[in-house]
């Protein structure tokens, strides 16, 4: 085909086709033929297409090669219009496909009972070639196509060049033509004026075209019916064996079809194995059949795998786009293609779960470990990797437990075969202690990050990006346990060797922004926080554009900054931006999007619009149980952001069941000993708070500091929430001893840990103040709120709503 206006994707349309060949024959497949040309635009397209379908079936559907002759008288106008003869393909659209057209017709003599003669094909063709835009170049586009009708009837190779310009067949196809062409001149068939009407009249002007159309049909109609009798008989006689032709055809398709694929779509084995059997030599015809269906299935298992690895590189290219619905779509069809192929496996596997497909991935990678253990056995690197992808898998299933199992044997098989300072075993120590992390397991993580670390340090330069990696995992690590500090030195250290290796402009300098960043937000630095998020964001838009996932997670990851800062607008803002991006990116069904929305719920409680709220909690619990299951750690969350709202909407029953319904499924896959265990136990906790039935409030908070305590000690921020919440419960309670107790220790953890400029510092002082307040105490309170009340407005600014809380409750205290 023409390259030059090969520019229409007409791939579903024949996916149809060929469909419709298989499953019901002949008369659906014309069915879809006839909608395809019915849905193109302009008839060029149209004939272009017909030329492209020629090529893909050829003599292979004699049915469909009889709808082409039919197609060219349907076909009224456009093709010999100004618009088309202005396209730059025009000129070469005239030989090549009048060439290829002719070639496909004249295969119809091929087949079996077939009374077309040559001179029926050339009449044929000379009715198309009448066209203006073809007349130009008739006589040599006839010429051509009479050589090939001869060197087919002389049982000739048509397709060969030197065939082809034999100047004996070309003087002999002359010869001929031009006999033919006085007989129908005689006759009035053709004649060198006639072009169907006025191409100036035509233009883009359809209607008229059509109208002039009808008219010349008409008119050589009435020229067919002036014909003398024994003519006009002969022609009438044949139209009606065509059609007879046709309608056996359409009762035949199905033992065409058999026959076709038997054959494997040669037309020369097609002719050889005619003549064989017209012969008599059937045995010698079954022999021939055989040898080259053994053959061409060899060839076709060639292709085949060409195929796989061209979808494999489509895959590949599509995922770097960022399209990664059409990759993994590619990666499955090469996976198709080649279903033994490993890296074709273990691509899929793991894009696959990256658009949240989590059977077919988990089934990919399966496939992918078992053919890895059974080619080298499971004590090998390259099993030890398919462990790897398949825990990688799982983890971003929140299917932590059953990761780690993964994990640690990927790191046991790589202890075993390569040397303990390999590079590799580095990694497996970091990937398990990621998944530990997940777990809340920080203190068995550490000291496997640590020893990832040590063993980087051995292989690497201290100026090495890779040691910048290393301590950035550390630190988010010692950032889980509160330690801050230590932290945030980590995590500058990090970022100053890796922007001395890259430079600031890499998209792995938006991680190091990103990390520092969340380890300034937890230390209440909002504004510095802010502004390397910023960073981070700006950097993977710049090289990795809106839509992919870390855009996704920069714009989450500013607007929650801005929400503690009580910037709701610009933070709702970002949260919508994810939603959208990720909806284009993965759908709307898909756990980042799930994560997008439940985000934006937060935001919206923040701002009291619980019944804003609400849809986005609900869907995004919806899309995490179809996807994850109730049984994960991530709805966990879902559920009990729903009973908060709920809490707060006064719909107490329905809250207190979202909250056990967490609580029961952190107990089940987490264990008691678990940072979201406690979280929920305190959650539970305030429904009752809420209600007054501070009896059933006070064991649950109780519960959740003990457990905080166990995991992170007494110097922890979480530590210091449940110290707050069991004393807030214990002032009510008017335990004010004790609750003073808990209070001034909650204070004491945050001063540690934050400093005296943190917004918790001044939750601690008001929940001390409330305390001597509910004793009467004032002037001991009076201090107390005067100093929450001036570090939340030099922290989140006078207009807060903590801030303007405060000041209420101060107001309040004076007598």
């Amino acid at each position: 085909m023409e390259q030059d206006i090969a520019t229409h994707d007409y791939s579903a349309l024949l996916n149809s086709i060929y469909a419709a060949m298989g499953r019901q024959g002949k008369a659906n497949t014309m069915e879809m033929f006839g909608k395809g040309i019915d849905n193109l635009e302009h008839t060029w397209e149209a004939y272009h297409f017909i030329g492209f379908v020629r090529e893909i079936f050829e003599v292979n559907h004699p049915g469909l090669m009889n709808n082409f002759l039919a197609l060219l008288r349907d076909i009224k106008i456009g093709a010999y219009s100004e618009d088309f003869r202005k396209l730059p393909a025009a000129q070469g659209f005239t030989q090549v496909r009048a060439e290829a057209l002719f070639k496909g017709i004249v295969k119809i003599r091929c087949i079996k009972d077939s009374d077309f003669t040559e001179r029926d094909l050339l009449l044929e063709f000379l009715t198309f070639c009448q066209q203006p835009f073809v007349k130009k170049d008739k006589d040599k586009i006839i010429t051509k196509a009479r050589v090939i009708s001869i060197l087919y009837s002389e049982g000739l190779d048509s397709n060969t060049p030197s065939n082809q310009n034999d100047p004996v067949l070309i003087e002999k196809a002359q010869t001929r033509l031009n006999e033919e062409i006085e007989k129908l001149k005689k006759y009035s068939i053709i004649n060198d004026e006639s072009t169907r009407g006025d191409e100036k009249q035509y233009k883009n002007n359809r209607p008229i075209a059509i109208e002039l159309t009808e008219k010349q049909i008409a008119y050589f109609c009435k020229e067919v019916a002036q014909l003398p009798d024994p003519i006009r008989k002969e022609l009438e006689d044949k139209i009606k064996r065509r059609e007879m032709l046709i309608s056996e055809l359409e009762t035949t398709v199905s033992e065409l079809q058999k026959r076709i694929e038997e054959l494997l779509n040669s037309d020369y084995v097609t002719e050889e194995i005619k003549l064989l059997i017209e012969a008599g030599r059937i045995d010698e015809a079954e022999v021939k059949v055989d040898q080259i269906v053994e053959n061409t299935i060899k060839e076709v298992e060639k292709q085949q795998q060409k195929l796989g690895e061209y979808y494999f590189q489509q895959g590949k290219i599509k995922e770097l786009k960022l399209k990664y619905i059409e990759a993994y779509i590619a990666l499955k069809q090469a996976v198709n293609c080649q279903p033994d192929n490993t890296e074709f496996l273990r691509a899929a596997g793991l894009l696959g779960a990256r658009v949240a497909d989590y059977a077919q991935a988990q089934h990919f990678l399966n496939n992918s470990l078992k053919l890895t253990i059974s080619k080298y056995g499971e004590i090998h690197s390259d099993s030890a990797d398919s462990y790897n992808n398949l825990a990688v898998s799982l983890d971003g299933q929140g299917k932590y437990t059953e990761a780690e199992t993964f994990y640690r044997k990927a790191l046991s098989i790589r202890q075993d075969v390569l040397e303990e300072g390999d590079p590799y075993i580095a990694a497996s120590y970091n990937n398990l202690a990621s998944n530990l992390d997940a777990q809340g397991k920080y203190t068995e993580a550490e000291p496997l990050l640590r020893k990832s670390f040590d063993l980087c340090q051995l292989f690497f330069d201290d100026a090495d990006p890779v040691i910048s990696t290393n301590l950035m995992n550390l630190a988010s690590n010692l950032d889980a346990q509160g330690k801050f500090e230590e932290a945030e030195l980590m995590h500058r250290k990090g970022l100053g060797i890796h922007l001395n290796a890259l430079g600031e402009n890499h998209p792995k300098t938006a991680n190091h922004y990103n990390n520092l960043a969340f380890n300034l937000k937890a230390q209440g630095k909002y504004k510095e926080a802010e502004a390397f998020y910023r960073k981070s964001l700006n950097i993977s838009q710049c090289f990795l554009g809106d839509n992919h996932p870390n855009t996704v997670t920069g714009y989450n990851n500013l607007a929650s900054t801005l929400d503690a800062q009580a910037k709701y607008e610009e933070a709702e803002s970002l949260y919508r931006n994810s939603i959208a991006i990720s909806q284009h990116t993965f759908g709307e069904d898909h756990p980042v999007t799930a994560l997008c929305g439940h985000n934006l719920a937060l935001n919206l409680i923040a701002q009291d619009r619980y019944s804003d709220a609400e849809p986005f909690c609900r869907k995004s619990l919806e899309i995490r149980q179809r996807f994850l299951g109730d049984n994960n750690s991530i709805t966990i969350t879902s559920y009990s952001t729903l009973g908060s709202i709920l809490k707060a909407q006064e719909k107490y029953d329905e809250a207190e069941f979202c909250y056990r319904k967490s609580l029961e499924i952190c107990l089940q896959i987490l264990g008691e000993n678990h940072p979201l265990t406690a979280g929920m136990y305190n959650a539970l906790g305030s429904i009752f708070h809420v209600q007054k039935k501070y009896d059933q409030s006070e064991p649950l908070c109780r519960k959740a500091l003990e457990i905080r305590l166990r995991i992170f000690g007494e110097d922890h921020p979480e530590t210091a929430v449940s110290y707050g919440n069991l004393g807030a419960i214990l002032i009510i309670q008017k335990k004010h001893d004790e609750a003073e107790d808990m209070c001034r220790k909650g204070l004491d953890i945050n001063q540690r840990v934050f400093g005296e400029n943190h917004p918790r510092i001044a939750n601690c002082y008001n929940n001390l103040a409330a305390n001597f307040k509910a004793q009467g105490k004032f002037d001991a309170a009076e201090p107390l709120y005067r100093k929450s009340y001036e570090l939340l407005s030099r922290l989140l600014g006078k207009n807060h709503r903590t801030t303007k809380l405060v000041l209420s409750k101060w107001q309040e205290n004076k007598p």
